[in-house]
């Protein structure tokens, strides 16, 4: 069946590594981080992102950097219909250091690449029915070989009615290695002109093409101006033109990309040449002020705060780019947490067991929990684990890809401490991606002024750290003993993290006692951040039935995204199994059942998923 597309991007896709190291040329980089890239590749996820239903004609090896790319491209929603595997050549690559030139930095790993091997009849017969625009680059056109297997497709895009744009994508590196040389490639690249609707290139790339030939055809113009902005000729009419935006350059690398990947898409949604032109230029300054290209393309939303506040520094503007780039899985979390470490030490002191008997226990759990979460429909199992004594079942988790939760406190510390000290930024960097870091604050709203600061500051530590890994945080926070748990204290303490600055992706808390309660928490936390994935409801060790009616009570909230509920779960079993008083099976039966009676009253009379 076809899948109505919007734009169809045909070109290079590859895996960019780029240096971490600024202002340091590509021989003296120490280390790189990956993305997504290659102008085509590059170009699909910008117009998906802007809200274009988009597709893309590529070919990627039948290697691992393949694999990394096809999983992006699905998650970003880009059609990979017409993305071919090939087992006989190689995913591309290429490498940048950031200096700050594009020119200066790129070198390309190119040979055997899949990508200059896109195979026709891959893409449907009915792929190109009521698509608007197909994205052609120039470098596909420049080597004779590469076009010769892609014109027949744009062939068929044209009979079908699509229309032509052509981003001009010089890059001399490429285009200077192809047969006759730069002169060789710029005559073909002119040869295409007249069958394109629009042309899009910067001032060099058309004074190169354009303006260096005698080129015939009635295609639009667009040129990209830089820090001057972008004009667009369109017939005999004076050229529509926007300003540019002063901004502070860190690649310059994808800029163009995002503007061709807006300026499509914002047409397809029906705004004006000018419209659009602003949409692109505001999409290709955003991304030139960031370190990637692909994971760094804005969406719509994003593009909207920029042109009323176009200052590329914004947190706000961060914050909202961080969050919706975050995988957009909407299913409510029924997690089982056993990251505790000080009941486990005090079970082994009692008992007197073993290390590795502790560690077996952390695996009937898991068991326990995947039993359990096999029979969810509509929400995702998940489990809080440590890697002190379950280092194993993380690497199980990450492995199913179950929700994960990761503690990096140190138990009980008040001030807050963390387990990774001085390493925590290149230890939370370290894990595997999909953990999401917990971490428990014994706090309360009227903390003495020196406990509280302490405190903040120690999360701040664990957001900047999360953020540089790209790595999803949550604030679990609770009073300590003695202090108030009621509902305004704990609707204080989230606002006072706030106030801090504190933007957790995740808020871990006790459930609340009453309706109104509830509300105004949520009001409290869609007025900081609208963009926040919800609550997880703590457990506290709280009995069976008690717990049960929290959770019935909880799943009944829009701003409750699930729960976390441990030895209210576990303890009894494993108090039994420590003292030999039950075997492997018993326990996990027992943990199931507890486990299956809280999902029961979470889920009862409530099957849709949150809205974080």
């Amino acid at each position: 069946m076809n899948k109505q597309l919007d734009i169809v991007c045909l070109g290079r896709i590859a895996v960019d590594l780029y240096g971490e190291q600024a202002n340091t040329p590509l021989e003296d980089t120490r280390t790189f981080r990956r993305y997504p890239g290659g102008s085509s590749g590059n170009t699909a996820i910008a117009a998906a992102r802007a809200g274009a239903r988009v597709g893309l004609i590529s070919a990627v090896g039948a290697d691992p950097m393949g694999r990394y790319l096809r999983k992006y491209l699905d998650a970003e929603n880009v059609d990979c219909r017409a993305l071919t595997v090939r087992k006989e050549h190689r995913t591309a690559l290429a490498f940048l250091g950031m200096l700050g030139s594009e020119i200066d930095g790129l070198d390309y790993y190119r040979d055997n690449a899949a990508d200059e091997w896109i195979e026709p009849s891959a893409v449907p017969g009915d792929y190109f029915n009521g698509v608007r625009y197909l994205a052609l680059t120039g470098t596909n056109v420049a080597d004779p070989s590469t076009w010769a297997r892609v014109s027949p497709i744009v062939d068929a895009a044209t009979r079908a009615g699509v229309e032509v744009v052509l981003d001009l994508d010089y890059r001399a590196a490429l285009w200077s290695a192809c047969s006759g040389g730069l002169e060789g490639a710029i005559a073909r690249v002119r040869t295409v002109l007249p069958g394109c609707k629009i042309v899009v290139g910067n001032l060099e790339e058309v004074a190169l093409v354009v303006d260096g030939g005698a080129c015939e055809g009635d295609f639009e113009l667009v040129r990209k101006l830089g820090r001057d902005g972008a004009s667009w000729k369109a017939g005999k009419a004076p050229p529509h033109q926007v300003a540019g935006h002063a901004i502070e350059v860190v690649n310059p690398v994808g800029a163009g990309d995002a503007f061709l990947g807006n300026l499509l898409a914002s047409r397809v949604s029906g705004a004006s040449r000018d419209e659009a032109l602003r949409c692109a230029n505001a999409a290709g300054a955003i991304v030139a002020t960031r370190h990637g290209c692909a994971s760094d393309m804005p969406f719509a939303e994003e593009i909207s705060n920029f042109l009323g506040d176009p200052d590329q520094h914004s947190p706000a503007l961060a914050h909202l780019h961080r969050s919706r780039a975050r995988p957009r899985d909407r299913a409510r979390i029924l997690a089982l947490a056993c990251d505790h470490r000080e009941p486990f030490h005090q079970l082994m002191s009692e008992h007197g067991r073993s290390f590795e008997d502790a560690r077996h226990f952390k695996s009937l759990v898991h068991r326990a929990m995947l039993a359990g979460g096999d029979l969810l429909t509509g929400y995702r199992a998940g489990m809080l684990m440590d890697p002190l004594f379950g280092q194993h079942v993380l690497d199980a988790l990450g492995h199913d890809g179950v929700w994960t939760g990761r503690p990096v406190e140190v138990t009980g510390s008040r001030p807050l401490r963390l387990e990774p000290g001085a390493n925590l930024a290149a230890s939370i960097h370290s894990w595997r991606p999909g953990q999401v870091a917990k971490v428990l604050a014994w706090y309360s709203p009227d903390d003495p002024e020196a406990l509280m600061r302490d405190q903040v500051e120690t999360l701040h530590r664990l957001q900047a750290a999360c953020r540089s890994a790209g790595v999803e945080w949550m604030l679990e926070l609770v009073p300590p003993a003695g202090k108030p748990r009621d509902d305004r204290t704990l609707r204080q303490g989230v606002q006072q993290c706030y106030e801090a600055g504190l933007m957790p992706d995740w808020w871990k808390l006790p459930a609340l006692s009453t309706e109104d309660g509830w509300l105004k928490l949520s009001e409290t936390i869609a007025a900081h951040d609208a963009q926040n994935r919800g609550i997880i409801v703590l457990g506290a060790a709280e009995p069976m039935e008690v717990m049960e009616d929290r959770l019935r009570s909880a799943g009944q909230q829009t701003i409750c995204a699930g729960f976390a509920v441990g030895r209210t779960v576990f303890a009894e079993a494993a108090r039994q199994w420590f003292a030999g008083l039950i075997n492997d099976e018993s326990a996990v039966t027992a943990m199931q059942h507890n486990y299956s009676r809280l999902v029961g009253a979470f889920t009862m009379e409530r099957t849709e998923t949150c809205s974080a």
